[in-house]
């Protein structure tokens, strides 16, 4: 939609993600007792890098923020509000659970037992038509969409989803990962965690049972990032949980009881905000930091220098470069995309293929981007980056994407590609397409990439 008003895809992005917060604080104000309690959670928001680093980073967290206050808002009405809003407020909270399904399908453990506490609260006002309505309104987004993406992808689940858990990694190794994320996190965001243990302690020990089911989705939440390994993104997959936990943790606690204790409070986080290593307001425009922890990088400084809006005024204002960001990831790819080219590999494949262009093939190593990659287990088990599992080259694959045929050396491996072209490539409804796509979502391809395993 703003493309029809600007084509500067940089400022299209933030300002979509600017108008999904802002409404996101909206609706938090509405779910929050007053505007005391709401001032002292927009100041925990922004002390906070995990949550604001992710708020105009171009990826999903914005909408995920809109979705999930919108979930918090009907919550709260439904536990605080009278009987009466109850056949009203039931479905909205459906509707959001539903959509946060569709942002995120790992939002799921978020909020779903604190969806389930409210039905079970409140279904003796529920009958049979009630509760299909109710599931209509929760699974139906999640249905809709997992529809289409199986008949247009022949997948139900993101390409980068398979590249990221479908790794051959030990699962010990993998939770070790997880848990260094949190310290990561403990280390250089300390009121994420503070604020998402204090959160549940006080979701426990306050009157209000309701607020349980809450806290029990944000542990099941930081638990599943553990199990998965975390990020390489410091924060990002905290952020939504700290959203839930710092509404929670205000409902409980009515600050405005002890005389001077907003003031304090306010005065302490201030203090926190301004004084704490580069939190998102004491950074400056010349913000930059490329350290990295097991793995896990504060990545509001590996790119801010490059990509900030007052990178983006100066480069409006000089026209330096054709490109921008001023990155070398970009400059590469606006060098190639202009050359002769026909295939590259890449595992940069944001800066490096938005200038690459569309004329350009990129195999990507990583697998994000590259139906092959993303099902084969990582090359090297024992030194390997968070979210950057590389597999092995393929001999024979890139010719195989030149040429428009399975040319790959080893028969089994060739056998398997040729189904995943027809599954991505193929025509939509042909028969063979089909049979491929239940044949890989059913797993009967896990034979190739093990064998392919086995020779390597």
């Amino acid at each position: 939609i703003p493309r029809i008003v600007s084509h500067d895809v940089y400022l299209n992005a933030i300002v979509v993600s600017v108008v999904l917060v802002v409404l996101a604080l909206v609706l938090i104000r509405r779910a929050l007792r007053d505007e005391v309690t709401f001032a002292l959670a927009v100041v925990l928001l922004v002390c906070c890098n995990g949550f604001m680093d992710f708020t105009t980073a171009g990826l999903e967290n914005p909408l995920a923020y809109l979705v999930i206050a919108f979930y918090l808002l009907q919550y709260a009405r439904l536990f605080r509000g009278e009987k009466a809003e109850q056949p009203v407020l039931l479905p909205r909270l459906a509707l959001a659970f539903g959509l946060a399904l569709v942002t995120r399908h790992d939002l799921l453990l978020l909020l779903l037992p604190s969806f389930v506490q409210a039905l079970l609260v409140h279904r003796s006002g529920l009958r049979g038509r009630g509760w299909v309505s109710l599931a209509l309104l929760a699974l139906g987004p999640l249905a809709a969409w997992s529809s289409f993406a199986l008949v247009y992808y022949g997948s139900l689940f993101p390409n980068p989803a398979l590249a990221k858990l479908n790794t051959g990694i030990a699962h010990a190794d993998l939770i070790r990962q997880g848990a260094r994320y949190l310290v990561a996190s403990l280390r250089f965001d300390t009121v994420a965690v503070v604020v998402l243990a204090a959160a549940v302690v006080a979701a426990f020990a306050t009157r209000e049972r309701w607020m349980r089911g809450l806290a029990l989705g944000v542990l099941a939440n930081v638990a599943y990032v553990v199990w998965v390994g975390g990020d390489f993104m410091l924060g990002r997959f905290l952020s939504f949980a700290y959203l839930v936990a710092v509404v929670m943790l205000l409902s409980c606690m009515d600050i405005r009881r002890t005389r001077g204790a907003p003031a304090l409070a306010g005065a302490v986080l201030l203090a926190y905000a301004f004084v704490y290593p580069h939190t998102p307001v004491n950074s400056g425009r010349r913000y930059s930091n490329t350290t990295q922890h097991a793995g896990i990088a504060d990545e509001r400084g590996v790119y801010f220098t490059a990509t900030s809006i007052h990178a983006y005024v100066e480069h409006t204002r000089t026209r330096t470069t054709p490109y921008f960001p001023d990155h070398a990831s970009a400059k590469r790819g606006y060098e190639i995309g202009r050359g002769p080219y026909k295939l590259t590999d890449s595992n940069m494949i944001g800066f490096f293929g938005y200038w690459c262009g569309t004329r350009v093939m990129i195999a990507d190593r990583l697998g994000l981007a590259d139906p092959l990659f993303a099902r084969l287990p990582v090359a090297d088990r024992q030194r390997w980056r968070i979210g950057h599992f590389f597999r092995a080259p393929v001999p024979g694959y890139y010719e195989s994407i030149v040429h428009d045929d399975a040319e790959i050396h080893d028969p089994q491996l060739n056998d398997y590609y040729r189904k995943i072209r027809l599954v991505t490539q193929g025509p939509i409804f042909s028969k063979e397409r089909w049979g491929a796509i239940v044949a890989m979502n059913l797993g009967r391809g896990d034979r190739y990439d093990a064998a392919y395993e086995a020779r390597r």
